[in-house]
């Protein structure tokens, strides 16, 4: 595993990895597992956590077409195959950041930060957030 990792990332990777019975989830290997493993992980940081192909790319040493073809892979995998399917909702729910209350200035919040596309903006815009919601709440 690389140290270019974020904790949450980390945190992600060590799920995915004993959800799948895996060492390790970066391990170049042909056993469908591994695979499997990577292709969850790759579709996590894609549409979960915003990252494009070449970010992922850059963060993991594969080729970005090749991120590509394995989300799709994944895509069309978990239509059929019901154990994966469960593990993707396992690692989903294991890794999401729930918030502090729940009103609608959250979910305005929440809908902006999908918008954004530039990890920068995203993590400030959290901080922020973080900073405003401990503030209210008297934390």
């Amino acid at each position: 595993m690389t140290t270019n990792w974020t904790d949450s990332q980390k945190k992600l990777i060590k799920t995915v990895a004993s959800a799948m019975q895996v060492d390790d989830v970066l391990t170049v290997s042909r056993q469908q597992r591994y695979i499997d493993s990577r292709m969850m992980l790759f579709k996590y940081l894609k549409d979960i956590g915003g990252w494009n192909c070449t970010e992922i790319s850059r963060m993991t040493g594969m080729g970005a077409s090749a991120i590509s073809n394995s989300i799709e892979s994944f895509d069309s995998k978990i239509k059929y195959d019901q154990r994966l399917e469960d593990v993707w909702n396992y690692v989903k729910q294991e890794n999401c950041i729930e918030l502090l209350s729940d009103n609608e200035d959250n979910l305005k919040a929440i809908a902006v930060l999908e918008k954004l596309r530039d990890r920068s903006k995203v993590e400030m815009a959290l901080s922020k957030f973080n900073t405003i919601i401990t503030g209210i709440n008297g934390l």
